[in-house]
């Protein structure tokens, strides 16, 4: 993999960018944002900072993670979906969004989780 050189653009010169103005803005109202996101923290690099702004969160993820690392001899698949739901949580509390304000669903073959998981 090619690392990443240089500092990228300024925030100033993106806040300074003409074309910056005419992009919608996102109001947060009084409904949940609905986020999906193919795998455990997906939705954070996708869309944290929307998520950040709505405070309110309903998740759906499609997996949970315990597919990620086939015959890994340091987790148990259970293991590793506990680890991604965890990470899961502690991620959205560092943006803003409680657990009382979100949900999680996973709907897949080996488990349908439709509440949010504990830390």
């Amino acid at each position: 993999m090619t690392a990443i050189e240089g500092l990228g653009t300024a925030e100033e010169l993106w806040l300074a960018w003409p074309a910056l103005e005419a992009l919608p803005r996102f109001t947060p109202d009084d409904r949940p944002l609905v986020v999906v996101a193919p795998h455990p923290d997906d939705e954070v690099l996708g869309v944290g900072g929307l998520m950040a702004l709505s405070g309110q969160v309903r998740l759906i993820a499609v997996t949970d993670g315990e597919a990620s690392h086939p015959g890994s001899s340091a987790r148990t698949p259970a293991e590793m979906a506990a680890t991604r739901r965890r990470e899961t949580a502690d991620a959205l509390a560092v943006l803003g969004v409680s657990p009382r304000s979100s949900a999680w669903a996973c709907p897949t073959a080996a488990s349908t989780r439709t509440s949010w998981p504990s830390a």
